[in-house]
């Protein structure tokens, strides 16, 4: 049971997976780091079952060659997620392929994406399962780039672009399939 709002300010690099599950009621989590690049993720941040929200800023990933296929810098399930200033990177293989994704949502998970930065994954975000992610822009704006797919639904997965977010998330494109949507200006793409 989570009863208080706790600030969690983290420095260093981490190169294992990071597992938050389980954590219920009326307080929140956030972690941040003071400036971009203070902390660095290598592998994944997985969020299950949890109701009480999750702040992040200021975080960054840079996934490695090591990571298994699939592997998303954030995967949120049953669970929300807010990340605001936050930098996500895939690993590009000698051969060129691109390989990660920034998040993936299923089961009813939700994540907000504010003003981040996006290179280089196979696809961006990922959601099925009824997974949903919004992505926005405020004047602050965000990047993107290198990416095979942007946008990825299934099984009535939803993603959400704000007005000023490139369609395609500055990659090859989109795929929608079996009931999933991608949404922007209040119109299916």
């Amino acid at each position: 049971m989570l009863t208080e709002h706790h600030d969690i300010t983290l420095s260093g690099t981490n190169s294992d997976i990071v597992y938050v599950k389980d954590f219920h009621g009326y307080g929140s989590l956030s972690f941040h780091a003071n400036n971009l690049g203070d902390c660095v993720f290598t592998r994944g941040f997985t969020l299950k079952n949890c109701s009480a929200p999750v702040i992040m800023e200021k975080l960054k990933w840079e996934l490695g060659s090591n990571i298994p296929y699939g592997e998303s810098c954030v995967y949120c399930s049953t669970s929300e997620v807010m990340a605001r200033e936050c930098s996500f990177t895939g690993y590009v293989s000698p051969n060129g392929g691109q390989v990660g994704r920034a998040a993936t949502t299923v089961n009813r998970g939700c994540c907000d994406l504010w003003d981040c930065k996006f290179h280089n994954f196979e696809m961006v975000i990922n959601c099925f399962g009824a997974g949903h992610i919004d992505i926005i822009e405020t004047e602050l704006g965000g990047e993107y780039g290198g990416s095979k797919y942007g946008v990825f639904t299934d099984l009535g997965g939803v993603a959400m672009l704000s007005d000023k977010v490139p369609a395609t998330l500055g990659s090859g494109g989109n795929v929608t399939r079996n009931g999933g949507v991608i949404i922007q200006g209040g119109k299916f793409i």
